[in-house]
């Protein structure tokens, strides 16, 4: 509803102002316009905040996230390490074990430790 246009004329170029008439007030065009751009900065200023404070937030959970992994991959290789060094041991005392057990056994069937003994042949024949 267009009820008045009206021609201002700014020095060289005339400006057209339109009057909108609503039920209730009137509302000049550049008056809208004015009240948008100002809600559109009111806005995208609180957005561009929010934005900030959100990445500060992710930055720093992301460095202690970082750390946390380090530590992680740390505590793992101490782990695999550990691990390594139980199975060496457990290697070590199997072999000297199985190593008695045979000298043993050698000694029980060999007397002289080169040929069977005539007990051990027997046994081996059963």
């Amino acid at each position: 509803m267009l009820t008045n246009t009206n021609q201002i004329h700014t020095g060289s170029n005339p400006v057209l102002t339109t009057n909108l008439r609503l039920p209730f007030f009137e509302i000049k065009a550049t008056e809208i316009m004015e009240t948008l751009i100002t809600f559109g900065l009111g806005a995208g200023t609180v957005l561009i905040i929010v934005g900030v404070v959100v990445v500060s937030k992710l930055v720093k959970q992301v460095k202690a996230l970082k750390q946390t992994t380090v530590n992680i991959g740390n505590t793992m290789t101490q782990e695999v390490q550990h691990l390594h060094h139980r199975i060496d041991d457990t290697e070590r005392t199997l072999n000297s074990t199985i190593d008695s057990r045979v000298d043993k056994l050698d000694a029980k069937f060999c007397s002289d430790g080169k040929a069977l003994t005539e007990k051990s042949i027997e046994f081996l024949k059963l």
